[in-house]
């Protein structure tokens, strides 16, 4: 039986990761508020207040970023994937608002993967149709959506809230493990993949493009990517800003 092509795994793996990363942080953090105020007493705007951690990413993203050139996205990955389960894992250990707000930061500081993975690996290996590709790995964002919120809901419902965050730990522990074995943005790897799939070789030219690029300096002086970050700064707003707020105020 013949392997299918590593592009497609990867894609999926991006797909999936990045979609319950997403639902893990938006879609179910409410679904955690009461029980929270029930158990510690806590405020919503004290519960809440552990959103305003994600302004970590303005520091973290660029440095994942700055990684991911030099070393290859994969140990990138590895790290973020672990950063979140750890600071899910140890969730369920809380006794103090401190310790909400010190696991919220851990895990706010590997959230920047979300987009750069495939950001990164969707270009190498659909170089001729990577605005497909990376438009059909990011509806993995909505599947999460739709997924994630139900499972948290039966893990507090039947067992408890401590168990649900351990899960959500476990989940990227999994990824973590699945990047490890599968991830890669190796030039040499991907050309002999596309050769062994008969892709089209002539595409080769566009692999290689991606290692030229602009620098930082350059970057930050361009209008195309601040256009891009205010246009994902105001999307943002309606998911951390609303969403998540949902659940406290519809049960």
């Amino acid at each position: 039986m013949a392997m299918p092509y590593r592009g497609t795994l990867i894609a999926i793996i991006c797909s999936l990761s990045a979609g319950l990363m997403m639902s893990m942080l938006v879609y179910c953090f409410g679904l955690f508020a009461n029980e929270l105020r029930m158990e510690f007493g806590w405020s919503a705007l004290e519960i809440n207040f552990a959103l305003s951690f994600g302004i970590i990413n303005i520091f973290t993203a660029p440095l994942y970023g700055r990684i991911s050139d030099k070393y290859g996205i994969k140990i990138v990955m590895i790290i973020c994937y672990l950063v979140v389960g750890f600071g899910y894992l140890f969730r369920p250990m809380i006794d103090t608002l401190f310790e909400w707000y010190l696991f919220s930061a851990i895990v706010a500081a590997g959230l920047p993967i979300h987009t750069l993975a495939g950001g990164k690996l969707i270009p190498l290996w659909y170089p001729d149709s990577k605005g497909k590709v990376m438009g059909i790995v990011y509806t993995g964002d909505n599947i999460g959506g739709m997924i994630m919120p139900a499972i948290t809901v039966f893990f507090i419902i039947f067992l408890s809230w401590q168990l649900a965050f351990f899960l959500f730990g476990i989940i990227n522990f999994i990824f973590a493990f699945l990047a490890f074995l599968f991830i890669t943005d190796s030039f040499e790897i991907i050309k002999k993949e596309r050769s062994k799939h008969n892709l089209s070789q002539s595409l080769n030219s566009k692999i290689d493009q991606t290692t030229i690029g602009v620098d930082l300096r350059e970057g930050f002086f361009s209008l195309r990517m601040w256009l891009v970050m205010i246009s994902i700064g105001l999307g943002l707003i309606t998911l951390t800003g609303i969403v998540t707020q949902l659940p406290q105020f519809l049960e």
